[in-house]
């Protein structure tokens, strides 16, 4: 197919029927900068739309965990946790693991109805908490760049 270019010169143009193909850490990185520049709803529905169906993947279910905390989101962490359960997603390493554990205790206290009345303050300790234990690991835990999961 033939176009005709500004100064009236020809160009060639190709069409290509190529598949489209997710550029899954691209997306986690756009989803954590719209987390911490507080965008939830773009940053929920590039969870909802694009990363939940990689759950399997530590970082994402990390960073998901990590925004739906910061955020406040009790009942989307809820769901984080039953899709990890429902899927029988679970992750070899021991910190892998034993975070996702706190979640799912985290996420079971988040949603009972008889809390007492500190439990808001609480809350927002545990979230300090769990906030500094995601961001400022302890030296004992290695760090893994992204890239070695998706690859």
């Amino acid at each position: 197919m033939e176009a005709i270019g500004t100064a009236g010169e020809h160009e060639e143009i190709l069409e290509m029927d190529l598949p489209l193909e997710e550029d899954v850490v691209a997306e986690l990185e756009g989803f954590i900068l719209l987390g911490r520049l507080g965008i939830v709803d773009e940053a929920t529905h590039v969870l909802d739309n694009v990363l939940w169906k990689h759950l399997r993947q530590f970082p994402i279910t990390a960073e998901a965990a990590a925004f739906l905390l910061e955020h406040e989101l009790w009942s989307r962490l809820q769901d984080l946790v039953e899709e990890l359960h429902r899927q029988s997603i679970g992750f070899e390493h021991h910190d892998e693991a034993e975070f996702i554990k706190i979640l799912h205790i985290f996420s079971s206290i988040a949603r009972e109805d008889c809390l007492l009345s500190s439990f808001e303050l609480k809350k927002k300790d545990l979230v300090g908490e769990l906030h500094a234990a995601i961001y400022h690991s302890p030296p004992q835990v290695s760090i893994v760049p992204i890239h070695d999961y998706f690859f």
